[in-house]
């Protein structure tokens, strides 16, 4: 329904919502019993934000964490009505995915400022960090990650006996062609690990779980992508989809751990190939993820890295951070 989701009037949003729910519902509720009927989303979302302020408040901040999410409960007017009502002087927003794009980040930014325009009476520093697809922090986990599990899985697997498969939050081409900066921030990431495992054969594909036909989004499609993998001899595939996801939802459950190496399996049969799949959990309540927000959110009080200035949508490099005791 939100129009920097689908770029259409607002009677045709509510008819494909209301077509592509009835079209999806029973699909969609299939898929749920497969995973065990539930996401854990908003638990590992609050664990996520509620370890940071964990983290900060052992360095001396009054420091609390809020969700907020812009598609369902609890919306971010309830949570930054909490914030408000807690005395809040200064907020760090960050949105959970590293890259910027307009249906995601940008959503949520709009949805905080139009909160604070209409809440003129509530003295706030906000900062909304755009993105950490660059963060040499976050890269680093990304690829510590993967050789983790490999080195736990496939201890005697060499590097050119080895595929790795990102999937990766899809965007419409219509924004692209607006100069969305998503699949280049995504790129980023992508690069970095294929000059970090030079002789691994690494491929991704765009997912968007409930995408709406009539738009045309982005490419590589992510099931393309799997079944171009099950052309290749190497003889096991792990999957991390970290680049983008950050908190397990329907996408990373079901399609990642279920229709993936299902549908992986069975092109490589067809082919006459033998594969065997692991698939990266998402970061959650990761402690060394945690403690990279928590380093995140430091860095954006002073100012520093992707961040802006959420009260007047202007770079927040010129402001001074706050105190301890203020935050």
């Amino acid at each position: 329904m939100d129009p920097d989701v689908i770029p259409l009037n607002h009677a045709f949003r509510t008819l494909i919502a209301e077509v592509g729910y009835r079209l999806r519902r029973s699909s969609i509720h299939n898929e749920y019993r497969m995973i065990g009927g539930k996401t854990n989303f908003r638990e590992n979302t609050a664990n996520q934000v509620e370890g940071v302020a964990a983290e900060l408040r052992k360095l001396g901040w009054d420091a609390r964490g809020y969700v907020g999410l812009t598609m369902t409960f609890p919306f971010v007017a309830e949570a930054l009505d909490q914030a408000r009502l807690d005395g809040v002087t200064h907020l760090v927003v960050i949105y959970q995915g590293a890259q910027y794009s307009r249906p995601t980040t940008r959503v949520l930014f709009r949805h905080v400022e139009e909160y604070l325009k209409n809440h003129p009476e509530w003295h706030l520093e906000a900062f909304g960090v755009k993105s950490f697809h660059a963060d040499e922090r976050f890269l680093t986990l990304l690829s510590k990650n993967i050789e983790s599990i490999w080195k736990r899985d496939y201890p005697n697997i060499d590097d050119d006996d080895l595929c790795l498969f990102l999937p990766i939050h899809g965007n419409l081409e219509a924004w692209e062609r607006q100069g969305d900066p998503y699949r280049l921030q995504v790129l980023t990431a992508i690069n970095y690990l294929r000059e970090r495992f030079p002789k691994t054969y690494i491929t991704y594909g765009f997912q968007n779980h409930d995408e709406i036909p009539i738009m045309r989004w982005t490419k590589p499609d992510w099931k393309d992508a799997l079944d171009e993998l099950a052309t290749k001899n190497c003889s096991v595939v792990i999957a991390s989809g970290q680049i983008s996801y950050t908190v397990d939802s329907l996408e990373t459950l079901f399609d990642h751990l279920v229709e993936a190496p299902d549908r992986l399996q069975k092109r490589s049969r067809h082919n006459d190939i033998h594969k065997q799949f692991t698939a990266i959990p998402m970061f959650n309540a990761d402690h060394d993820f945690i403690m990279f927000l928590r380093d995140l959110t430091l860095d954006a009080l002073k100012g520093k890295g992707d961040v802006i200035h959420l009260d007047h949508a202007q770079a927040a490099t010129d402001n001074r951070p706050p105190s301890a005791e203020q935050t």
